[in-house]
């Protein structure tokens, strides 16, 4: 009995060493593509819905999109909001929640890179970037978005631009 519950706690020791191993591996590799995982706060996300003036049946994408909190809130706004993630866990937990909050046909999250999604689509763009990033950022939205598309930043400004509100650390940007 004694050597079973041993095998058991070393199963599910070894399960989890694995699977933080599996996370930190990915958050070195999306700190690499872009920026880390570090969700933001529920006041930032208030504030990213707030300054965007989501309207019901709007796009509103989400690059890096984390655990899936600005996902589910634009979708709580009505939005059709997509969200590109390059960590496959996080990926998996945002469409545990959609589908727990009932907004799994409004949240859609592809296990990928947003460099290399396509963008034209959006009204509203959310990102937390880093300030290496931004330059590139604003270059291919240049390329890619329809002029008067909204970008909710949070923290990072985008080289060259006013922003056309702020709140906190949120700056919304309206694309030229």
């Amino acid at each position: 009995m004694l050597a079973t519950l041993a095998f058991v706690v070393d199963s599910i020791f070894l399960v989890l060493a694995v699977g933080a191993l599996v996370f930190y591996i990915c958050m070195i590799f999306g700190f690499w593509r872009g920026a880390p995982f570090v969700p933001s706060s529920h006041k930032v996300v208030a504030d990213m819905i707030a300054l965007a003036r989501i309207q019901k049946g709007e796009q509103v994408y989400d690059l890096g999109s984390g655990d899936g909190r600005i996902l589910i809130a634009a979708a709580r706004a009505g939005a059709h909001a997509r969200g590109w993630e390059i960590h496959p866990m996080l990926v998996w937990f945002t469409r545990l929640k959609a589908w727990w909050s009932g907004l799994g046909a409004l949240v859609c999250v592809e296990a990928k890179s947003y460099w290399s999604a396509d963008w034209k689509d959006a009204d509203v763009i959310m990102v937390y970037l880093i300030t290496s990033r931004m330059q590139e950022f604003k270059e291919k939205l240049m390329r890619e978005v329809r002029p008067g598309t909204r970008v909710a930043s949070h923290e990072f400004k985008i080289p060259g631009w006013e922003p056309s509100a702020q709140a906190g650390s949120v700056r919304l940007y309206i694309v030229p």
